[in-house]
């Protein structure tokens, strides 16, 4: 699924919501495994289910052209900073998740100011 581009102003920062493009797939790459590094919130270590920019490229490509997941990045001066990742229930009889349609998995980086 892809959605229009949003433009976000925030206290002291604009930032960009957009899904993201193949060519963004070596910055994804670099950023979960840096992320996963930094926080003890995730549910794998670092280096943990590695993904390629080429696992992100195909990952890319099947949500931007399906139309029950949603993948979206955080850009921030020309840099993603963070991603969310939507994935639609593909089950026909899902007992877990009666109430809703998407499982997220929200990953977010820091933004040191001092690079902006």
């Amino acid at each position: 699924m892809i959605i229009e581009d949003k433009i976000i102003d925030g206290k002291n920062l604009r930032w960009i919501l957009r899904c993201p493009r193949k060519e963004d797939a070596n910055e994804l790459s670099k950023l979960r495994g840096q992320i996963d590094g930094e926080t003890e919130n995730l549910d794998r270590e670092s280096g943990e289910a590695f993904l390629t920019p080429e696992d992100f490229e195909e990952i890319i490509c099947e949500d931007n052209t399906s139309k029950i997941n949603l993948f979206l990045v955080a850009e921030v001066g020309g840099k993603i900073v963070g991603f969310s990742r939507l994935e639609g229930n593909k089950l026909i009889n899902d007992r877990i998740h009666k109430d809703g349609k998407y499982y997220n998995t929200v990953i977010m980086g820091r933004i040191n100011s001092n690079n902006y």
